[in-house]
């Protein structure tokens, strides 16, 4: 495992636990279609096409130009 590997299971795990205080009760699924209608109405104001889901090509560029 690398250094690199190490932070983003790090981050990864910050992440789900707010994610399980937020949206206590609730099945993965259940919180991925929430998180997916949160994450088109963010693009609609911000004018970014969504294009298929989280972790395609098209999400990976528009986080590396962040």
């Amino acid at each position: 495992m690398k250094q690199a590997d190490y932070i983003r299971l790090t981050a990864q795990i910050a992440v789900l636990k707010e994610i399980a205080v937020d949206y206590s009760g609730k099945t993965i699924d259940n919180i991925i279609q929430q998180l997916e209608a949160i994450r088109k109405e963010v693009a609609d104001a911000c004018g970014i096409p969504v294009v298929g889901v989280i972790g395609e090509a098209h999400d990976l560029q528009i986080l590396n130009a962040i």
